[in-house]
């Protein structure tokens, strides 16, 4: 992949946060939680809060991109999916990064 493909992930997700944060009337002091998952976890967290985005991103890049929407929503990097090599990606089969606020859980 290269970096134009890269910078084109991280703006698509970062627009789609910016539309669902307007859509769902997020406050000022509302934030989203980010997270690195397989297909299994995406699907469980997508059904149990409301709003949340799920974008499945080549494995190539997902932890570059990941980082970079973190460091975008001026969240601190995540030191656990930085220490992940190619293997432990494919293996836990990391391929979706997931938006939502765990104070908005689906009742």
């Amino acid at each position: 992949m290269n970096a134009k493909e890269i910078q084109y992930q991280i703006g698509l997700f970062l627009f789609q946060l910016n539309n669902t944060s307007d859509e769902s009337g997020f406050k000022s002091d509302e934030k989203w939680d980010l997270k690195l998952t397989n297909e299994i976890d995406m699907k469980k967290i997508v059904k149990d809060y409301k709003p949340a985005i799920a974008t499945q991103i080549p494995k190539g890049i997902i932890v570059e991109v990941y980082q970079s929407i973190r460091t975008k929503m001026k969240q601190a990097e995540d030191m656990e999916i930085a220490l992940l090599d190619k293997k432990s990606i494919e293996r836990l089969e990391l391929n979706y990064i997931v938006a939502y606020n765990a104070n908005r859980p689906i009742r």
